[in-house]
C-alpha cells in the first residue's frame, strides 16, 4: 500500500510514501489528499526536474 505524504499543486504530482513522486505528464487527475491510499500505482518512470517521477497512463493505474 501507498499513502500519499505530500501534494504539489504548483506542479500538479504527490511524493508517496518512500519519496516517490507521482507526475501529471500523460494524465489529468485531481491530486489526492495528505494520507489518501492507494493498493498500487502503475506507470512510466521518468526523469525530470531533478528527480524520478512514476507517470500513471490511466485513472486505472491509480487503484485505491
Amino acid at each position: 500500500d501507498w499513502s500519499s505524504d505530500v501534494c504539489s499543486s504548483d506542479l500538479n504530482e504527490f511524493v508517496v510514501t518512500g519519496g516517490l513522486r507521482v507526475d501529471d505528464y500523460l494524465l489529468s487527475y485531481t491530486l489526492p489528499m495528505v494520507g489518501d491510499q492507494f493498493s498500487a500505482i502503475t506507470g512510466v518512470l521518468r526523469f525530470g526536474n531533478d528527480d524520478y517521477k512514476l507517470i500513471p497512463r490511466s485513472l486505472e493505474d491509480m487503484q485505491r
